[in-house]
């Protein structure tokens, strides 16, 4: 995708990770165009495969993307105005923060 696509049109807030997050399913550059504020691995509880592998996991984790699973979360849910996102897990639904928010925490926290 990335050899043939433009990397700015790639952008997403969420990302289901491919494959049900294998080890090759999400590269750092691929992560890094896309770049997510959420991932969410569809996998089975107890999958003999070990997805998602712990590969994929802490490539999301070094770009401090949050990754749902629904072996470990059950059903989630997305949803948007257009502006904000929200995510239903459970009983539980909370907003993400914006790209904006994300900019100024880092900022304030002095990073680069």
């Amino acid at each position: 995708i990335l050899e043939h696509t433009d990397p700015d049109i790639l952008r997403a807030d969420v990302l289901k990770l491919g494959h049900h997050g294998s080890k090759t399913s999400s590269s750092l550059p691929f992560v890094d165009a896309i770049a997510p504020r959420v991932g969410v691995a569809s996998v089975g509880a107890g999958n003999r495969y070990g997805h998602p592998s712990p590969e994929t996991l802490d490539t999301f984790l070094a770009r401090g993307v949050a990754v749902l699973r629904t072996d470990l979360e059950g059903t989630v849910v997305f949803s948007t105005d257009g502006q904000r996102l929200e995510v239903l897990v459970g009983r539980e639904r909370w907003s993400v923060p914006t790209r904006d928010e994300i900019s100024r925490a880092a900022l304030a926290r002095g990073d680069p």
